[in-house]
């Protein structure tokens, strides 16, 4: 295969993600699910912070994982996003178990 077409690849909005941008944005969503899970985001300027974005950019990946069906919620008295159902976000392969 050529080089360039496994370094790139085409998005829905014709943006062209690099590989390593696409491994960034999962490695960023795995990080957000380890500390909400932990409860332990901070309001949502220190959110941003701990990853490293815009507060804006939080937002955009919240929305993501709720329209993947988490159901997040936030709470003023523990300055934290939380799961309202205990689970996780499952970012990447998983092999059926038979």
């Amino acid at each position: 295969m050529k080089k360039n077409v496994t370094q790139k690849i085409i998005y829905s909005n014709h943006q062209i993600l690099t590989i390593m941008a696409i491994q960034n944005y999962l490695d960023r969503l795995k990080q957000m699910d380890q500390l909400i899970r932990l409860k332990s985001t901070g309001s949502p300027k220190q959110f941003a912070c701990k990853l490293g974005i815009s507060e804006r950019t939080v937002y955009e990946y919240l929305n993501v994982m709720k329209c993947e069906g988490a159901q997040i919620g936030y709470s003023p008295l523990i300055e934290s996003y939380y799961y309202e159902n205990e689970g996780s976000f499952i970012v990447g392969y998983q092999e059926k178990i038979l």
